[in-house]
């Protein structure tokens, strides 16, 4: 294994570190059992198989065919769900190490992030590293960190603009998926190369991999679409399916932790492990449960189960279809311990938190 490999194991590694060799007591009333792992596994590549179809079938019908103008529209709705099923419930998994109990599945599937424009080396520095061990820790979780777009944090400067921004960040949350791709990895990797807590694993190897992904994704989503269609056809394309994307994605990770629902924590507690990183993720974590079983089942899938967002915070490396298995036992948890398992009730109750989040941050106190 290389340099590079063993720093982002040893960053999977580290999410759910005990303090000894056994779990702590909150830890062990979670645990899953091997056999519902392997389970979950199953019915996750069995999701993997068919999205990738759903995206490759879809992506023929967009860019190679010669059908209308209607199949067409179709096709493009279709590799919109399929790419957001992708970065999800296929990326999102195998970042984390829980895709497979073979690391170097995990290593070959991460590579999806890049297929789709970002960086998987850069993603796991932010996602794993910086957001899942300091969940809304102000300084340090860059995910609240939206300056000088957005004020996600009371102890973020306050500006003017920021008293519209429960207005225009619907609008500019869109853009997540085309910022990655042209400037915000660029962006990041001279950042986390600064920063101690990324620094190592910034090589010039990642670095070089994160330009391949960038000109492979390039030549899938426009290269190849140019010789089958008008380039004007081609962009436009494009920047729709990309602008859904992101805002779907950025939108299902904002619910989450940007509402009034969730702590913030003002003062970086260090590294947290056992019953205090449990603890933590419960009090700055919310989950969505949609309100009937279509709901459920829709949101499910396109969210990669990440409407559990307590369960995937609390155990990332689980594969998201154990999640509603492990919903059960953390409501017992809560309820046996008196912690307040937060939630939004629906999709709906989710977005209004948000937008009134974003309207409270950009008051003065």
């Amino acid at each position: 294994m290389s340099i590079l490999e063993q720093t982002e194991q040893e960053s999977l590694d580290v999410q759910l570190a005990e303090p000894s060799s056994t779990f702590s007591s909150m830890a062990q009333a979670l645990r899953l059992s091997v056999a519902e792992i392997k389970r979950a596994r199953r019915r996750l590549h069995a999701k993997t198989a068919f999205t990738w179809s759903l995206a490759a079938v879809s992506y023929v019908v967009l860019v190679v065919s010669s059908l209308g103008f209607v199949p067409k529209v179709v096709a493009a709705v279709l590799l919109t769900h399929a790419l957001v099923a992708i970065a999800t419930g296929i990326m999102h998994d195998a970042n984390h190490g829980s895709f497979s109990a073979k690391r170097r599945v995990n290593a070959f599937v991460a590579y999806s992030a890049d297929l789709l424009g970002a960086s998987s080396l850069l993603w796991r520095q932010q996602h794993n590293v910086m957001h899942h061990r300091h969940t809304n820790i102000e300084g340090v979780d860059g995910d609240i960190d939206q300056m000088p777009f957005a004020r996600l944090s009371a102890s973020q400067p306050l500006h003017k603009i920021h008293r519209y921004q429960h207005v225009y960040m619907w609008f500019l949350y869109g853009f997540l998926t085309i910022r990655w791709f042209l400037v915000g990895d660029f962006l990041s990797a001279a950042q986390y190369k600064k920063n101690p807590l990324t620094s190592k694993a910034v090589t010039k190897a990642g670095v070089l991999k994160m330009f391949t992904g960038k000109a492979v994704h390039a030549s899938w989503a426009l290269v190849v679409p140019f010789f089958f269609s008008p380039w004007w056809s081609v962009l436009l394309t494009y920047m729709v399916i990309s602008y859904s994307v992101g805002f779907v994605l950025a939108v299902t990770f904002q619910v989450a932790h940007c509402v009034a629902e969730a702590d913030f924590i003002a003062a970086d507690p260090g590294v947290l492990k056992g019953n205090a990183l449990i603890t933590h993720q419960l009090n700055t974590t919310v989950d969505v449960i949609p309100g009937n079983i279509f709901a459920r089942a829709y949101i499910g899938y396109i969210s990669g189960g990440l409407q559990f967002q307590v369960e995937h915070h609390i155990q990332p490396r689980t594969p998201h279809t154990a999640y509603p298995l492990l919903s059960a036992k953390v409501r017992a948890l809560c309820e046996q311990r008196g912690i307040t398992y937060r939630t939004h009730n629906g999709v709906w109750s989710a977005i209004r938190a948000h937008g009134r989040y974003l309207k409270l941050m950009g008051q003065p106190a």
